[in-house]
């Protein structure tokens, strides 16, 4: 942070700069000008300024005409004006500059110190924010295009501006438990996620977004791509990467230093998990971790196999949703497209046939068979089974016996 001081009397200011810890409120650069046209020749030589207390009665150039060129030129500058006299008409025309604070003499170095911590505090936190607002949208951009969800990678991602750049893909995965449940894997994600943020959240050029379900991506953008410098960073990758891995357990990949646009096919090719994918290092995958690729690329396969191994079970539409890790109505939207009938039907299909099978083959009772398959109301089973057979129970196993 910068701050500049400018008053006609030049002990006020020079009081200030000597009893203030400039370095404990976070000021690298103090600056001091006894006039409007210093202020003026320093704000061109300095690359940015960041706040500026300024003298009201100045000869010459007054200090609400600088305010209103700093207004004009430098609209990041954080405004105070500084005045002998505590004038309502003042405070009126500081606040039309969008001056942030009104300090009057003699001014008190704590009390000026107190007022420089809350606009650099605020300053700070709006930065904060702001790159992380940047850091969002740059590796929301990145998700969307490892996901096809642009038809022209050119038109959407400014290529020539990692001209001659280097990416590093790495890929943790938290399917490392087959007993893990689909809610702990998504809180497994969420750990390794923040840790990796935790760890890298200085590095400007850590690129860190969620992936699939179970997946975290990191991307390392290397803007010195010498081969002593790619070797360096592989090797912190690495380590990063173990004491990650070490910590929650999880699997991961990472791949050679890739230069844009390659990096995108090549790091869809790691995610799909191919055994041949050509990778620095690694901790390989489990057959849950195959399962889990399964699950995200054919839901609907996968849901059926669900169903298949468990209908006789008391299984509902959000269990088999939970398994394939989607929402409830949008698997039901896939059901219905790829077989005409919703997950719930697909169920209920299902214990009917084999239903079907027992009233042909047993002796068991229709109370019996219709408990057995998860009905504990007998009414709602017959017509289940008339919804589905076109007949009663009792009229399909006098046909069919």
């Amino acid at each position: 942070m910068t701050v500049l001081m400018v008053d006609d009397e030049p002990l006020t200011i020079q009081t200030l700069a000597k009893n203030i810890d400039w370095a404990h409120l976070g000021v690298s650069a103090t600056l001091l000008a006894f006039n409007a046209e210093q202020a003026k020749e320093l704000f061109d030589a300095s690359d940015k300024i960041d706040i500026i207390l300024c003298d009201i009665e100045m000869p010459g150039t007054d200090g609400f005409s600088l305010l209103q060129w700093v207004r004009e030129h430098h609209s990041e500058t954080k405004m105070v004006i500084i005045t002998n006299h505590a004038v309502f008409r003042y405070a009126q025309q500081a606040v039309h500059l969008g001056c942030v604070d009104y300090l009057t003499k003699p001014l008190n170095p704590e009390a000026v110190s107190e007022m420089l911590r809350a606009i650099i505090k605020e300053k700070t936190d709006r930065l904060v924010s702001l790159a992380e607002n940047e850091a969002a949208k740059r590796n929301a951009l990145w998700h969307d295009m490892l996901s096809n969800r642009f038809s022209n990678t050119a038109a959407s991602f400014p290529a020539e501006k990692f001209a001659g750049y280097l990416f590093i893909p790495c890929l943790f995965n938290a399917y490392s438990h087959a007993s893990l449940k689909p809610q702990a894997i998504v809180d497994l994600r969420f750990q390794v996620k923040k840790e990796l943020a935790d760890k890298t959240k200085r590095d400007p050029c850590v690129i860190l977004f969620p992936w699939q379900t179970g997946q975290v991506v990191m991307i390392r953008v290397l803007t010195d791509c010498t081969p002593g410098l790619c070797k360096t960073h592989l090797a912190l990758l690495e380590t990063l990467a173990q004491e990650v891995s070490a910590r929650y357990g999880c699997s991961y990949l990472i791949a050679e230093p890739l230069a844009f646009p390659a990096v995108l096919d090549e790091a869809k090719n790691m995610y799909k998990f191919s055994s041949d994918f050509p990778c620095y290092s690694s901790i390989h995958y489990n057959s849950e971790t195959e399962h889990a690729y399964r699950v995200q690329r054919e839901p609907v396969v996968e849901a059926k196999k669900f169903i298949e191994r468990y209908f006789e079970s008391d299984i509902s539409r959000n269990q088999v949703s939970e398994y394939v890790h989607l929402h409830p109505d949008y698997l039901d939207r896939l059901f219905k497209a790829e077989l005409n009938m919703s997950v719930a039907y697909f169920i209920r299909e299902k214990k009917i046939a084999k239903a079907q099978k027992q009233l042909r083959t047993t002796s068991m009772s229709i109370s019996e068979i219709a408990f057995q398959e998860g009905y504990t109301n007998l009414s709602k089973f017959t017509e289940a089974f008339k919804r589905i057979t076109g007949l009663t129970p009792q009229e399909y196993r006098k046909k069919n016996t």
